[in-house]
């Protein structure tokens, strides 16, 4: 593939193609309408989002414009104050502070219970298990494993892991009868084959041993424990090598820094939420349309992306690509148009309607989602003539007019509803326990025609779901993996 410069405007993308967009929104709730307008981010900060909620969000849309995949981070309402230190670079300051590294103050330690830290001003954090011995008033390296939520503060780790696009170096602090070897701390992907990860171990081994071993503050092992990810069995070995290498001397860099520092504050702010959501919709790009086009408003972003985005996701076309054979990822130009590119796809109205607690289908029914403290519920409802529009789908997808097949006439729109549930549990990203209340069908043939489907519409998913199955009472259960905030948390 030829990689292709943002500014190249003659090039034409394959269609169909799926976009992802990243841009900004002030969202505003009045009492009994909500709506959504776009405003520059200057203007949000200036007046301390007292006009609304600033957003910064990440939003994929498939072939047919229709929302995949909606992710939303609250952008800070103010910088937090550091007198006496200088404030580590942040392309966006989100609320969201899940990855971010921090030099913490002890405030509190509580023997067997954990430890309550200051992160900065504003953010408590909390270290449920502490290496080594720490003492009020101190300050130790962490990095946050989980945001805070409700009453609870951030959950911190003092392992410190730093990733790049084929690798995950994590630093751990060890006491110094405790150093593993070099042999234990490098591990590879399980779904590279198993043929590749034996001679890219041996090869890795070999460079580490001879040329990686630096010097590193004392407290933390001489070797991190080094993560070779999946991305790295399409990379050159000497590109790999030296990814490791540069993540190896940042991270070096910023533990030094962060051991000299006076007062608590932000070392570095992680920025993986872009790479990742463009991995992420590169993934379900290729089991779609093939190719991904990226587009934001956001100058700064651009010029990270432009930089930064992983080989093989970078702004690439090639004659294979443009022919249909190959699939690719483009980062468009910088959007600058007048016209909003929230109004170009609608993005106002697509967030709104995923914040809606109903959901109109095509068939004239609807679902009504319900979220508890213990887990979320989906209802399914029919609408007037179901039952008769329900026989003839039937009818026609099977191509039979079987009075067996037609006694089943909300099967059609059970499926129908299955289909729409997938996309909105990712579009939400609801997770944990999921119930979902189909309308009752009288054959047992029609709920496992009806659950083999669902299993195949969650097939896309970027996270682990699990089907479970019916309820006595006829529930269909699910079990979907917790990553992130639900969209409802992080914008209500």
């Amino acid at each position: 593939m030829t990689p292709v410069t943002p500014n190249q405007h003659a090039v034409q993308i394959p269609q169909p193609h799926n976009v992802l967009c990243f841009t900004q929104l002030l969202y505003q709730k009045h009492p009994h309408t909500v709506r959504l307008t776009t405003e520059h981010r200057s203007r949000v900060l200036a007046d301390g989002g007292s006009n609304g909620i600033p957003l910064l969000l990440s939003l994929l849309l498939d072939e047919n414009r229709k929302p995949v995949l909606l992710s939303c981070r609250r952008l800070e309402d103010q910088v937090p104050d550091h007198p006496d230190e200088t404030p580590a670079p942040c392309l966006f300051r989100t609320r969201s502070v899940l990855g971010n590294i921090y030099a913490a103050r002890v405030e509190r330690v509580l023997p067997g219970k954990g430890v309550f830290l200051q992160l900065e001003t504003g953010r408590k954090g909390y270290l449920p298990k502490a290496a080594g011995k720490l003492v009020q008033g101190s300050l130790c390296l962490v990095q946050v494993q989980k945001d805070a939520a409700k009453t609870k503060d951030c959950q911190c780790s003092q392992d410190l892991s730093f990733k790049g696009t084929g690798c995950i170096l994590t630093f751990s602090p060890v006491s110094p009868v405790n150093k593993p070897a070099v042999q234990e701390s490098l591990s590879l992907s399980k779904k590279i084959s198993k043929e590749l990860r034996a001679s890219l171990k041996s090869f890795l081994l070999e460079q580490i041993e001879h040329q990686f071993l630096m010097e590193v503050p004392a407290g933390y092992s001489p070797c991190p424990q080094i993560l070779i990810r999946t991305a790295a069995a399409d990379m050159d070995r000497q590109v790999l090598l030296s990814e490791i290498l540069e993540t190896w001397r940042a991270a070096l860099s910023l533990i030094q820094k962060g051991s000299s520092r006076q007062l608590p504050g932000l070392l570095k702010q992680d920025e993986s939420f872009f790479a990742e959501q463009v991995q992420t919709a590169a993934a379900f790009s290729e089991k779609t349309s093939g190719t991904l086009k990226v587009v934001t408003d956001l100058p700064g972003l651009h010029a990270m992306l432009s930089e930064q985005m992983p080989p093989g996701l970078h702004a690439m076309l090639s004659e294979q690509m443009l022919a249909g054979q190959a699939a690719g990822v483009y980062l468009a130009p910088l959007y600058q148009d007048d016209y909003p590119l929230c109004k170009l796809y609608s993005i106002e109205t697509k967030l709104r309607d995923a914040l809606s607690k109903t959901v109109y289908m095509k068939s004239g029914g609807n679902l009504i989602i319900e979220h508890t403290e213990a887990l979320t519920v989906i209802d399914v409802n029919t609408a007037k003539g179901t039952e008769k529009i329900g026989r003839k789908i039937i009818r026609k997808i099977k191509g039979s007019s079987d009075p067996q097949e037609a006694d089943d006439p909300f099967l059609a729109p059970n499926l129908e509803a299955a289909k729409e549930i997938a996309r909105q549990i990712m579009i939400r990203n609801l997770s944990g326990i999921i119930l979902v209340d189909f309308i009752n069908m009288k054959s047992k043939d029609s709920e496992g025609i009806l659950l083999s489907a669902f299993q195949s519409f969650l097939r896309n998913d970027p996270r682990k779901v699990e089907v479970f199955g019916m309820t006595k009472l006829g529930l269909c259960e699910i079990a979907r993996e917790r990553r992130g905030a639900p969209l409802y948390e992080v914008v209500v």
